[in-house]
């Protein structure tokens, strides 16, 4: 996916509402948001900025990590939990250092989260940018099913049983150094009964974890055979393609919202899906919408699994990542507010996809679209490769664009 905007990792750049950047801020005009290709946004600055290349590097880290940490975060203490176990203590030690080094450089990411690409720091708007996703994931939490709310609970409840059972015995090592220094007794302090609480907290998070994903297991099962999606035909390559032939090169669901019907239960879900998505209108750059769609995703198919920025290498074993895989039968390459510039590396980017993803169709979905959507020339070339039977369709979705 193409970066939308110049940025890093705290949020959408200022503009007027020409588009022309504010003498006071300094940032490249609405027309030059799209970054020469290969270079990460969190890279761009402006002259009058302090480039640090330690931060630059920790604060793009940090952006390409994002929806990862808490999973390698419960992997590394996972992995100190395993090395407790042994008889040799060299290697939780090595572990533990390990886990120390990872949560420094989490959190020095997070932090940096709060500094602009120019190396100014601004905390309020990103508190504010920052509030408003928590928010949103916390609405989106209520209104979820109960298998999303079950992989979310069970991934929480994995990081903090992990977590607590990796630092209890360094903690336990500190009070009980403690004691000894006082002239007390471990087993009559108190700090015996906070050890006891930790490694209690601990191991009820981890049975709560397994509870939980066993529970979602079921849930999913039972939903996949009422619904068809886990069963038959059901994102089969060829049945997807032969769905796709049935349907127009362009569709526009943000007019009348109603997506058509197919026979493949999989390629009707992720339709009808597009059709009621209503990304927050808070929502200006392809990341933002990237993580919304996302959320509304896993939202309403909760039994198949959807990978953001999936790994892909092309004849050349270049490393690309498509926007969205759904099932690993569908792609989603996501764009928003096309300009010429962006429109033709999406042309370049669509066939280049088709060449590299054999397991089904790629769907070209454009947010904020214009009235005259269907008559460009990114549109047009679409066109061309449906009716050559490339497996390929263009989809307005979302919202059009804001005037």
């Amino acid at each position: 996916m193409s970066p939308a905007a110049p940025q890093g990792a705290l949020g959408p750049v200022p503009h007027n509402n020409a588009g022309v950047a504010s003498p006071s801020n300094g940032v490249l005009p609405h027309s030059n948001w799209e970054s020469p290709p290969g270079r990460p946004h969190a890279q761009l600055a402006t002259s009058s900025g302090h480039k640090s290349p330690l931060l630059d590097a920790i604060a793009i880290g940090d952006s390409r990590l994002d929806g990862w940490r808490a999973r390698i975060l419960a992997t590394v203490a996972a992995v100190v939990v395993g090395t407790s176990f042994f008889n040799n203590t060299t290697y939780y030690v090595i572990a533990a250092i390990v886990l120390a080094l990872v949560v420094c450089l989490l959190g020095a990411g997070r932090v940096l989260a709060f500094r602009a690409d120019d190396g100014r720091w601004v905390v309020w708007r990103t508190l504010v940018t920052n509030t408003r996703l928590a928010l949103d994931a916390i609405g989106d939490f209520w209104k979820a099913p109960f298998s999303e709310k079950a992989r979310q609970i069970c991934n929480v409840a994995a990081l903090v049983g992990f977590m607590l059972l990796a630092i209890q015995p360094p903690i336990k090592w500190v009070m009980e150094t403690l004691c000894e220094f006082i002239g007390e007794r471990f087993v009559d302090s108190p700090f015996e009964t906070l050890d006891y609480v930790l490694r209690s907290i601990g191991g009820i998070s981890l049975a709560a974890s397994v509870g939980f994903f066993v529970a979602r297991r079921r849930s999913l099962q039972s939903h996949a055979a009422a619904t068809g999606l886990g069963v038959g035909r059901a994102g089969n390559s060829l049945a997807l393609a032969h769905d796709l032939r049935g349907l127009p090169a362009v569709l526009d669901l943000t007019r009348d919202r109603a997506a058509p019907r197919v026979a493949d239960p999989l390629l009707n879900g992720v339709l009808a899906s597009l059709a009621a998505w209503s990304p927050p209108r808070w929502c200006k750059r392809e990341i933002e919408y990237e993580r919304s769609l996302v959320r509304h995703l896993e939202k309403v198919l909760p039994e198949v699994r959807i990978h953001a920025q999936f790994p892909i290498a092309n004849a050349d074993g270049e490393l690309r990542r498509l926007d969205v895989v759904i099932a690993k039968a569908i792609v989603l390459e996501l764009k928003c507010a096309l300009d010429a510039a962006a429109s033709q590396r999406a042309r370049g980017q669509i066939e280049d996809y088709l060449d590299m993803w054999t397991g089904g169709p790629v769907l070209l979905v454009v947010c904020e679209t214009p009235a005259h959507f269907a008559e460009t020339q990114l549109m047009g070339k679409v066109r061309a490769l449906h009716s050559a039977g490339r497996p390929v369709l263009a989809i307005a979705a979302g919202r059009r664009l804001r005037r």
